[in-house]
Parts: C-alpha cells; structure tokens; sequence
C-alpha cells in the first residue's frame, strides 16, 4: 500500500498547481497524495479536486496547496491585492504562532507538544525576539514598509484561530488525514519550508513529527544581501547608477572617489533613497489599475518591491529573517535552518543562477504588448550594450554581501561572502554544475539558495543556469527546463523514509526511459495536444525531459523565455559575449 502524502506549496510554486497538476500527480507514482487546502471557516466556496480542506481562514479560500496566504485563489485576472499577505508576517510568526506574553516557550501549545530540547530552542527564539522587538512589535511601520500593492501584514486567520500557526496547521492536517505533510517553496516560501523542517526535528517531540520532505526552490536559505540592513546605502545608489547606465550617462570608472556616487553618498545620508525609489515602483503599479497582478511585467515589479521593502529596515517585516547578518545569531531562523542540519526529512534545493540582464529583460517582457515585444525584437543589440553595465554593477554592488560588523565573529557569513565572491566549483555541496563567481538570479546569490548535504536524506542540490528570479517560476519553457521539471527530478528521489530503499528508476537507454516517471505520468493523464504541433523531442544526456504544454483554447505560436547564461556576472566579459536571449517567434 501507497504511503499517503499531503502536499503544501508556497510562494510561486502554488500557480504551478493552479496552472496544470503535474507536481500531484508526480507523486501518484510512488505515493497516495491530496492536496492541502486551506479554506474559510465559514462561507467556504466550493471544493476543489484532491483536496484535503483545512477551515481556518477568515476572508478568501486558499489556492489548492497554498499554505502561505498570498492571495493566489483569487480571479487569475485580478487586478486588486488581497485582503491579506502572509508573505510580509515574520517568519517565527506565521510558523509558531501568536506566542504568549513570555514567549513561545511559555505557549501552552508549545508547552504541550515541544520536547525538553526543543523548549530550549524556543527559548533562545524568545531571546532573539526580546533584542529584535525591546519596545514590541509596530505593525504600522511594517504597513508603512510594504507599500499601497500588497495586503495586510497579518495571518488570513479566523477569529478563533488567531493563535494558529503553519506548523500546528500541518498537525491538524496530519490529525485529520493520517498523511505527512510535503512541501515545496520557491524563494521565501523556501526558507519558510525550511524552518518548519527545523521545528519538525528540532522542537517537536519525535513521536508528534508531521513533515515528511521539503523543497526549495531559489530561496534565501543562506540570507541575501537584499534583505541586510547594512546594504542599504549600496543598493539606492547602485539603482540610481544603473539607471544612469542604461541611459549611457555613466562616468568610469565608477569607484567610491568618483563625483557622482560621492553625491549619491551624500542625498543617501539627508534621506533615504530606498524609500524614494520605493516610492516610485508604487505610483508605477498604480498608474496601471487595469492590468491583472498575473501579468509578468507587473509580477516583475511586485517581485521588485517585495523585496526592496526589506531594504526599509522594519524589523517586523519577514526580510528581516532573512539578513545574512543573523546566520551567526543564536535563536534566528537563519541560525536555525544552518545550525542544525535535516537528518529525518527529506530535502533538495534547486539553485537559480541566471544574473544576465538582457535575459532579465525577455523575461520581464515575455508577454507584453505586442508592439514592446517588437521593439525588444528590433533593437535587441542596442538594448543589450546598454543594460549589460547595469548587470555588472548589480552584481557588485547589490548582491555582494555585507562585511561583518567590526570585532564580531561571523565565520558563517565570511564563508557565504567568500562563495559568492569567488564561486563554488562542482563537486562542492553535492553539485554537479560549479557556481561562478558573482552568480545570482538577481534577488538571491546563488550560493545562499544552496541545502548543505549532512546526511542521505540530502536529496540533492540542482542548478538550473536559465532561471532568474523572474524566469525560475514560470512554465514557458522546456529547453532549458523551468523549475518545476527539475522539481519533478527531485520528487522522483522521494522515498517512505530516509531509511528506505529508493523506489525502481527507469533504465537507462533509449529516449523514453530517460523520461522521468513522474513525467511520464503526468504526460498520460493530459489531454491531446492540438494538431499542427510537433511531439516533444526525448530527453538527452540524462536531463530532465520536456514537460508537454497545456492546451489552450485559443491557438498560440510556442514561447521561449529569455535563455540563461551560464557566463559569469553581467558585467564580465564572458557575459558581455555571451549569445542573445531567445526571442518569441
């Protein structure tokens, strides 16, 4: 008999489900999955398929497998934010719970389910929590920090649920289902993923465990340098510079003595140009009322100021948890998920490195108006030479990490920095492709998103060269594969515990047997593909293999996405010579 399995997404990998099932019925393979769903407690819509609903929500149901609340049940054409983003809630929070006034530690559901040693992780959480928040937590600051777009920085919770957190909800889905919980996160919804996995082995008592395996997906599990307090300054001015680059104003060299950045050093100081700039992408998302969030122009700027509002240093924002500087603070998440490492739940990362700048640009405009996607066609040489500049220094200037702070021991982050400055070869952490030095996927380093392989229940550590931030989530493409394909791969390597034996592999040999089985069953339970289209090619040398398309109603010519460049930064010479993105027929 089947091991049965509940699947939660988070972040972008929810439209994933929203958009075909293919991750569901990867696991139909091996496992007897459902999805979890979490609905309103009162005035629920209606059911949705393979799905396990869970009442705990006060206004709008959640998208099939949607764990962390960011609106993706609503309408795909929507073009007003929901009611609430958990996206923006603290990380210890939205997995804990609503702590009592002495703290998690002192929490009766907490008190009642946490063993002696996870008792003492949760008091060094309390610890950390009382210097983060010595006057208490501002939730109009954090209001203030995410802007005009977004919902309210609360849990979609209802009034009787307002202690709930994502790890009591997955016992609760656990209770009602006799099923451990999976869960994949791209980006944050990663790292979310992650410490929910910390408290599963850590906190928890053995016999109460409920998480069976995760998977992040381009997610800060190592910090990022656009979520630091200290990189403040740095990122306004490098905006404000390649912004000038683009335009060919740019004096060189571009270095600390230079007249311009030392101007740009000098208003960063009367006031803040992140709060400027922030600013600005509001009133540039507002002019546009019409156009749905789903668009990927807009997402690439909802994307943008997600995370230039962590820039805004509110401690009570989510990107807070984030800061690379808490890799060596006792009781932070990112202390957490680094200082103890999985041994019982399943685990693989896949790791987005595609920093190229015109790429980025291909995939901003992948489906925009016809005549913008003409004028890229037209001038995609010129546009290349100008923005080519401003990929360097975003690679220089915003995504380095920040020095540790003087007298301070943070062998971590040195480490971190280190890897990012001058690469991770193949071979290290389990890696089969290297990291070039400055590889990022424009909002993470890539040697952040990496999962340290301690132990065989490492499921492995997978770089896709053609995701960006941007490009990573979405399904246009085949070849190269998105994230989701190589996703697949890693749901593929699932087994019923780490001490089991691995599920039969298709053999080696001939084209078919290089499909994935999970692929390959989501291949049989599709429709027919539309006549005029050619099958998909097999796979080769061992990649994974091209997912059908989804159908549509209406007859499209294929897309390709911007390609990824396996080059180094954007601003390097390989970079610089490296072949022109794709471009849509």
């Amino acid at each position: 008999m089947k091991q049965k399995l509940t699947l939660w997404l988070l972040n972008r990998c929810v439209d994933w489900a929203i958009n075909d099932e293919t991750m569901y019925t990867a696991l139909t393979v091996n496992f007897a999955p459902q999805l979890g769903r979490r609905v309103r407690r009162t005035g629920a819509g209606p059911s949705a398929p393979h799905c396990v609903e869970i009442p705990v929500n006060d206004q709008e149901d959640g998208a099939p497998g949607e764990l962390m609340h960011e609106g993706k049940g609503l309408p795909k054409n929507s073009t007003k934010p929901p009611a609430y983003d958990e996206y923006f809630v603290e990380v210890p929070l939205k997995c804990l719970g609503l702590p009592s006034r002495q703290g998690w530690a002192k929490t009766p559901y907490w008190q009642t389910n946490a063993s002696p040693a996870g008792l003492e992780r949760l008091a060094e959480l309390d610890a950390h929590t009382a210097q983060r928040f010595p006057g208490g937590r501002d939730l109009e600051a954090a209001r203030v920090a995410k802007g005009t777009c977004f919902g309210d920085v609360v849990m979609n919770l209802d009034t009787s649920e307002k202690t709930l957190g994502y790890y009591e909800l997955l016992q609760r889905t656990k209770a009602q289902t006799q099923a451990m919980n999976v869960l994949i996160g791209y980006s944050q919804g990663g790292t979310v993923a992650r410490y929910l996995a910390f408290l599963d082995e850590q906190v928890v008592k053995p016999k109460l465990r409920c998480i069976h395996s995760i998977v992040t997906v381009q997610s800060p599990n190592r910090g990022s340098a656009l979520a630091s307090h200290d990189k403040i300054k740095d990122t306004s001015r490098a905006f404000i510079a390649m912004a000038l680059s683009v335009a060919g104003w740019l004096p060189q060299p571009l270095d600390l003595t230079n007249p311009l950045w030392v101007y740009l050093t000098q208003e960063q100081e009367k006031g803040n140009l992140i709060d400027f700039i922030n600013g600005f992408i509001d009133a540039e998302m507002n002019s546009w009322p019409a156009l749905p969030r789903s668009s990927p122009l807009k997402q690439g700027w909802l994307e943008a100021r997600k995370w230039l509002s962590g820039l805004s240093d509110v401690k009570e924002l989510a990107f807070f948890d984030l800061d690379p500087e808490n890799l060596d603070e006792t009781g932070s998440v990112l202390h957490a998920i680094n200082h103890y490492p999985l041994t019982q739940t399943q685990h693989g990362a896949v790791i987005g490195s595609d920093n190229s700048m015109p790429d980025l640009i291909g995939a901003l405009l992948h489906d925009a108006t016809w005549w913008l996607q003409l004028v890229d066609s037209i001038a995609a040489g010129i546009i290349d030479k100008l923005v080519v500049p401003a990929g360097g220094i975003y690679g220089d200037q915003v995504m380095s990490f920040p020095p540790p702070e003087a007298g301070k021991s943070a062998p971590v982050l040195q480490t971190i920095s280190d890897e990012y400055e001058h690469g991770v070869p193949a071979g290290t952490y389990g890696l089969t492709t290297a990291l070039a030095p400055h590889a990022h996927d424009f909002v993470i380093p890539s040697a952040s998103e990496l999962l340290l392989p301690i132990s065989n229940a490492h499921l492995g550590n997978v770089v896709n060269p053609a995701a960006s931030h941007i490009s990573g989530a979405h399904l246009w493409t085949q070849d190269p594969p998105n994230d989701e394909m190589i996703v697949l791969d890693l749901i593929n390597k699932l087994r019923d515990d780490v001490n089991a034996p691995p599920f039969p592999q298709p053999e080696p040999g001939d084209g078919e047997a290089l499909l994935s089985q999970p692929v390959r069953a989501a291949a049989r339970l599709r429709p027919p593909k539309p006549p005029g289209r050619a099958p998909p090619a097999k796979a080769s040398g061992g990649a994974p293999a091209k997912r059908p398309k989804k159908p549509s109603s209406k007859a499209k010519s294929p897309r390709r996405p911007a390609s990824g460049s396996k080059a180094k930064g954007s601003g390097s010479k390989a970079a610089r010579s490296s072949p022109r993105r794709r471009r849509k027929n």
